[in-house]
């Protein structure tokens, strides 16, 4: 995935646990997932041209609006012919390592705020894949360019 016009990220980490409340302020809680919890990713796209002013260049040399790069990118990964919800590599710019991410909700919204000029939020959350090794701390590995995502 590819940086693209003005955006703010989020991370976060969130735990996975089964709490039962007792009454009475008693609960009991399991930790039913990793003690370091699951990595989570927000971007926040102020500004999102949908005109070729500012193109996003894909890897095959075309070139299209940064809007339309955004919409097809999650369409492709969410309803890939060979793999549905295919995770992609984006680069931690906090630490500056890859982890294998995937979109965390089965929906994308723009907003429009002015002619050809949009506002997106997406949320991608850590993704493991059978077979595949990540590092201790669940990173692929150092990235060699932070102008990726």
């Amino acid at each position: 995935m590819l940086l693209l016009g003005d955006w703010g990220l989020v991370e976060g980490s969130s735990l996975d646990m089964l709490t039962h409340r007792m009454g009475g302020g008693f609960y009991r809680s399991v930790l039913t997932g990793s003690r370091t919890g699951g990595r989570y990713w927000t971007l926040t796209y102020q500004t999102l041209r949908d005109t070729l002013d500012s193109p996003v260049e894909l890897p095959s040399g075309d070139v299209q609006a940064q809007a339309t790069y955004l919409w097809d990118f999650f369409h492709r990964h969410k309803t890939g012919y060979v793999e549905v919800d295919r995770p992609f590599v984006i680069t931690d710019l906090s630490t500056n390592k890859r982890f294998l991410a995937r979109f965390a909700e089965h929906s994308i919204e723009r907003t429009l705020f002015m002619v050809k000029l949009f506002r997106s939020d997406l949320k991608l959350v850590y993704a493991r894949i059978p077979g595949f090794n990540t590092l201790d701390d669940g990173s692929i590995g150092d990235a060699e360019n932070n102008a990726q995502i």
